[in-house]
């Protein structure tokens, strides 16, 4: 029953592909699962078996499974999956299923819970993914769930005419895509690129709105339980608040109106509370990424001079004000005499202007040819930065055509050559920051479409910039 639910659940999600479903179906998940773990055998969760082994979220490998199109007579080679689930699903649909590893106990174990469930299509052996396996080549399809720098020859070598290879592109810090390699009749390889949004962090549920109502007088009372009133800022106890940040790494601290002069001061203080007293060193604010790093700059001993902040466009109220000056004037002063700076990011996306011209100042520095070429893939979209809301209507409406093939093209290149790039501070910037145009591109064409949509695609980002500065 609970496997029949979670196909439903992942049908409704998006997942088209009926014979994955199926499979899905069909293998009990529990089976690879130790005792302490079964009960989350349906969950839509991922689980971290033990060091170096992580069984994925239903839904990323439903997505991930829907991009590699398994077929009844394909024989498949998977490369650093560490899950004898996926395994058997695909063994339900393929002719043959080839796994490669590096963790020799936990192969082990797989194959006696395969064994033991009846599969006989599943061959599994420990060693070098460079080298895949080329005594049982040439593959239908590859699929490798590690990073490669680069997709060896010897392993495209072993990809059948009109097969494909998939493989994610990107760090872990990094907002991952998915290369898919084609190989045609001739020996020659096509790459195609999907943005994989689907690998998103463990879902939290929560009772929706308009599915439960709940009286108000039970509402109140929870509330005051957790509710610290004061009178001023001066007399607000900041060791009681100390006291319940606890450990924690994070702290959200925010009021959903964004704010009034006392609310800024109060959020002023807390931070100070926060860095001061227990060594918090980032602050992430709700701004724009390329914004907000001239105010870092600025904190770490830069000259410019906070009257040219660059915060011009909406919502310029919320950092063009007095309140944010004197913390950020307090912030220089502080980081000047202390052991350890704290350094303040934006994790905002609206700013893709300003984003681009970062990112071609870092390539100038680099290469002024491959500057050129950044300008030209942003030049499809710089003519509309005086009304980005207006360009996404357009696209939308079929009046004009989307730029996000150019500005993904960027994203990609810095991903593909970060090494020669030199993975520095000053490439981690502008990384950043070609994120934001693309992520800020999908933006504004989706939010016409109405819905939830163009906020999950903005908190996402904002997920990932966070993540990546952890």
């Amino acid at each position: 029953m609970k496997k029949k639910k979670i196909a439903q659940q992942l049908e409704a999600r998006g997942v088209k592909a009926h014979h994955i479903l199926e499979s899905l179906k069909s293998v009990d998940r529990e089976q690879f699962l130790p005792a302490e773990y079964k009960a989350y055998a349906y969950d839509d969760v991922s689980i971290q078996l033990k060091e170096g082994v992580l069984m994925p979220r239903l839904y990323v490998l439903a997505k991930w499974l829907e991009v590699l199109d398994p077929q009844p007579e394909d024989k498949v080679l998977l490369i650093g999956v560490d899950s004898g689930y996926v395994l058997t699903v695909l063994a339900k649909i393929c002719q043959w299923v080839y796994a490669i590893d590096d963790n020799e106990q936990y192969d082990d174990w797989v194959k006696q819970v395969i064994d033991s469930m009846g599969v006989s299509n599943v061959s599994i052996k420990s060693g070098s993914a460079v080298d895949a396996w080329k005594t049982e080549a040439p593959f239908d399809k590859i699929l490798i769930a590690r990073e490669m720098p680069n997709i060896p020859e010897v392993l495209l070598r072993q990809l059948k005419p009109g097969g494909s290879l998939v493989l994610p592109v990107g760090p872990d810090w990094s907002h991952v895509y998915l290369e898919v390699v084609k190989a045609d009749e001739k020996g020659h390889y096509k790459h195609f690129f999907y943005s994989s949004a689907y690998t998103i962090p463990q879902p939290v549920y929560v009772p929706k709105v308009e599915e439960q109502s709940i009286p108000e007088e039970l509402v109140v009372p929870e509330l005051v339980d957790y509710v610290k009133g004061f009178d001023s800022i001066e007399s607000f106890d900041f060791g009681s608040f100390l006291e319940r940040v606890g450990d924690a790494r994070v702290v959200l601290i925010g009021e959903a109106s964004h704010g009034t002069s006392e609310f800024y001061r109060m959020r002023q203080e807390l931070t100070k509370a926060l860095i001061k007293e227990r060594g918090f060193n980032i602050v992430a604010a709700e701004a724009d990424w390329p914004d907000m790093e001239i105010v870092n700059k600025y904190l770490q001993g830069g000259s410019k001079p906070l009257l040219r902040l660059p915060f011009q466009r909406f919502p310029h109220w919320m950092w063009r004000n007095e309140e944010f000056v004197d913390f950020a004037e307090w912030g220089r002063k502080y980081n000047q005499q202390a052991q350890q700076p704290f350094f303040i990011y934006g994790l905002d996306l609206y700013g893709m202007d300003n984003a681009m011209n970062r990112v071609v100042e870092f390539f100038e520095e680099k290469d002024r040819s491959v500057a050129d070429q950044v300008r030209q893939h942003y030049a499809c979209l710089s003519p509309h930065m005086a009304d980005p809301a207006e360009y996404g209507k357009m696209v939308v409406s079929r009046q004009l055509q989307s730029c996000e093939k150019e500005v993904m093209q960027v994203l990609l290149k810095m991903l593909k050559e970060r090494q020669k790039l030199n993975h520095s501070e000053a490439y981690f910037h502008a990384f950043q920051n070609a994120r934001v145009v693309v992520d800020a591109e999908r933006y504004y064409k989706v939010m016409y479409y109405g819905g939830a949509d163009s906020w999950n695609l903005r908190d996402l980002h904002m997920f990932y910039t966070l993540r990546a500065l952890l």
